[in-house]
């Protein structure tokens, strides 16, 4: 149910697995805090589509931000056709924090 929810919501195998594992995982730490046991099944497709909605807010951020791997990366696409070079180290730095984020 988790994997199904969470593949209709992204649409992506790979993204799906991941989510409705940490779904499964996040529902199994926080089961204390379930206060209607009968509403399980609920809570924890509320947990996944919350899940769901956070990985797609980070795919578009970072599809945004067009995060290339590597230091060596173009980024002259950033900037002005003369690219100063404070602000292509600025923009790179600014990709790398980006990609550390979860």
């Amino acid at each position: 149910m988790v994997h199904a929810l969470s593949y209709r919501l992204l649409g992506r195998p790979h993204e799906a697995q991941e989510v409705a594992q940490e779904s499964l995982l996040t529902a199994f730490k926080d089961l204390s805090k379930l206060r209607e046991p009968e509403r399980f099944s609920s809570w924890l497709r509320a947990i996944c589509a919350q899940k769901c909605r956070s990985r797609i807010r980070n795919l578009k951020v970072r599809r945004r931000l067009v995060l290339l791997d590597g230091p060596e990366d173009d980024l002259t696409h950033f900037v002005s056709t003369d690219p100063d070079p404070a602000a292509l180290a600025e923009l790179r730095l600014l990709g790398k924090a980006v990609s550390r984020l979860s």
